[in-house]
């Protein structure tokens, strides 16, 4: 009966290592696919930039909202301005936003 006992326990272990696991993989490949360009952050294949301050603070990849020129996180509330000549990304107003609330 011990026997079994342990061998449940080392199946339980083996499942939750192996989740850990793959999702690690998905994490890398994730990483790996996300390149910074223009003070922003732009998955392969999509136009949208994701929010720099929501990547490397809290590794979270939030696509910026409120059109191309003067879009804004709507995680943390942080509003950016796209400069015309050059399609960089820069910090205009905002932020912390919504994050704050996320500590009460």
């Amino acid at each position: 009966m011990e026997l079994r006992e342990a061998a449940l326990g080392l199946q339980e272990e083996n499942l939750a290592l192996r989740k850990q696991v793959r999702e690690l993989e998905m994490e890398i490949n994730r990483r790996k696919a996300v390149r910074f360009e223009k003070k922003a952050y732009f998955a392969e294949g999509d136009p949208v930039p994701f929010c720099p301050t929501c990547y490397e603070v809290d590794n979270l990849l939030v696509h910026l909202s409120g059109g191309a020129e003067y879009p804004y996180c709507t995680h943390c509330g942080i509003h950016f301005y796209r400069v015309p000549q050059t399609g960089e990304i820069v910090w205009l107003s905002g932020g912390p936003g919504k994050q704050k609330s996320k500590s009460k």
